[in-house]
């Protein structure tokens, strides 16, 4: 469960990089932005393999029974989503640079909620006895 929040954690943190370079000032060279950009996507790469290896070793661990459907229904979910993610994240990103004229706001926002799962399940985790 850990590796999954640090998993979330980091694709968070990959979301950071747009609005990082937006937020630049325009006489910074353009080496910068790129080198953050490489960051942010090597951040997702890290972040998707780990998430994969996870699901894996879940889904291998699974008891027949109440676990298994339990996967099952979080696979159904996360499919959903891939399905219908881009969709709505292009639209929210359209807003966001009609109506406030930037894409900062969008991605900082994404930042946030990509954050919210991984912080409440340490959460969860600290929690516990």
């Amino acid at each position: 469960a850990r590796t999954f929040a640090l998993a979330l954690l980091l694709n968070a943190a990959a979301a950071l990089g747009p609005p990082i370079v937006q937020l630049l000032p325009t006489s910074c060279p353009g080496e910068m932005e790129t080198a953050l950009m490489c960051i942010s996507y090597s951040l997702v790469a890290a972040s998707r393999n780990m998430m994969f290896a996870t699901a894996v070793m879940l889904s291998k661990e699974a008891a027949a029974g109440a676990p298994g459907v339990a996967i099952g229904i979080n696979q159904s979910a996360c499919s959903l989503g891939a399905a219908i993610g881009p969709v709505l994240t292009g639209l929210g990103y359209t807003f966001s640079l009609s109506s406030l004229g930037s894409c900062a706001p969008f991605f900082l926002a994404l930042g946030f909620l990509g954050a919210l799962p991984g912080w409440l399940l340490l959460a969860l985790q600290r929690s516990r006895p």
